[in-house]
C-alpha cells in the first residue's frame, strides 16, 4: 500500500498530483518495511546511489541496475547498470548472474565497456 502510494505521488495516479516530498514520504515508509524496489527508488531520487542499503542489498542492487538500464529516473547509465549488476551477481543473485551471462543487452554493454 505504502509502494503504491509512492508511486500515486510520483506518476499523478488517479488525481494524486506530482509531489516528490510525498513520493519520497511513502517510498521511504515502504522500504523500512522491507520493499526492495522502493529502497531502489529512494536511492535514485535521493541521488544516493551509492550508499545505504543498496550496498549490501542483492534485490536492489539489481533493481538500481535495470533502472540504470532503462533511464528511470535518471539518465540512462550504462556504465551503472553494469557495476549495479555486477555487484548483485556476486552476492549471488542468480538472475543477475544470468543477465551477466546471456546474450542481449549487458552483453553488448559489457562489450562496448571493454574495447574502451
Amino acid at each position: 500500500m505504502q509502494f503504491t502510494l509512492g508511486f500515486c505521488f510520483h506518476k499523478d495516479e488517479n488525481g494524486y498530483g506530482q509531489d516528490e516530498s510525498k513520493r519520497n514520504y511513502w517510498y521511504c515508509k515502504s522500504a523500512l518495511q522491507g520493499n526492495e524496489e522502493a529502497v531502489a527508488n529512494i536511492e535514485m531520487y535521493l541521488n544516493n546511489w551509492s550508499t545505504s542499503i543498496c550496498k549490501s542489498n542483492f534485490r536492489c542492487q539489481l533493481s538500481l541496475s535495470l533502472k540504470c538500464l532503462n533511464g528511470e529516473g535518471k539518465p540512462v547509465d550504462d556504465a551503472g547498470s553494469v557495476k549495479w549488476c555486477r555487484k548483485s551477481a556476486e552476492q549471488g543473485n542468480v538472475q543477475a548472474q544470468g543477465f551477466l551471462n546471456s546474450e542481449g543487452k549487458f552483453q553488448e554493454l559489457l562489450g562496448r565497456m571493454n574495447r574502451h
